[in-house]
């Protein structure tokens, strides 16, 4: 089993999601060249730095198609902490929102996959507390959804473990370990 219990870990929204918009930037592009060819008027020449350049007008469609990516892949991240997952959105807008989940009231943790997001290997990752009925965090566009389920799932176990048992595991193991070492200097010559 993979153990991560001990660090914290952070999630972006994969590029391999945002691919149909990777490809209406690629369209936006080539819908410039044909525009500005089609309509010669709309390139203005400008000079920055004493560099003559020729700037279509119609480059604000792939500028606009290249932010819409970047606010779509940088806006939000997911961190898996100590104690709880945490969905924060709005890190590239006006309004930010953070939700949280301790792993101890995680009520269920689902994966949800298209037939594209099966063959790149990313997903949805879903996750319901038991004080609500809806899924309180989405994790859209996650790498390995199996991955972190399986991690998140270890987790909310750890956190639902009575203390007394750890307590006795521990225990049990020093003890065994003091009698070990208390059979090595009994049958150790002297």
């Amino acid at each position: 089993m993979y153990h991560e219990e001990n660090y914290e870990i952070t999630l972006h929204v994969s590029p391999l999601y945002e691919v149909p918009k990777i490809l209406a930037f690629l369209g936006s592009i080539l819908l410039m060249i044909y525009l500005s060819t089609l309509m010669p008027s709309t390139v203005y020449p400008i000079r920055p730095f004493g560099i003559p350049l020729k700037l279509p007008l119609f480059v604000i469609l792939p500028v606009a198609t290249f932010l819409w990516i970047v606010h779509s892949l940088y806006d939000s991240k997911f961190v898996l902490s100590y104690n709880n997952v945490q969905s924060i959105r709005g890190l590239l807008s006006l309004e930010k929102t953070s939700t949280q989940i301790s792993y101890a009231n995680i009520a269920g943790v689902d994966i949800e996959k298209t037939v594209w997001q099966r063959l790149c290997g990313i997903g949805v990752l879903k996750i319901g507390s038991a004080g609500t009925d809806n899924l309180e965090v989405q994790m859209h566009g996650i790498s390995s959804p199996r991955h972190y389920k399986d991690i998140i799932e270890e987790r909310v176990r750890s956190a639902r473990r009575p203390a007394h048992l750890d307590h006795k595991k521990k225990t049990r193991t020093t003890e065994a370990a003091a009698t070990a070492v208390a059979k090595d200097l009994a049958s150790s010559p002297t």
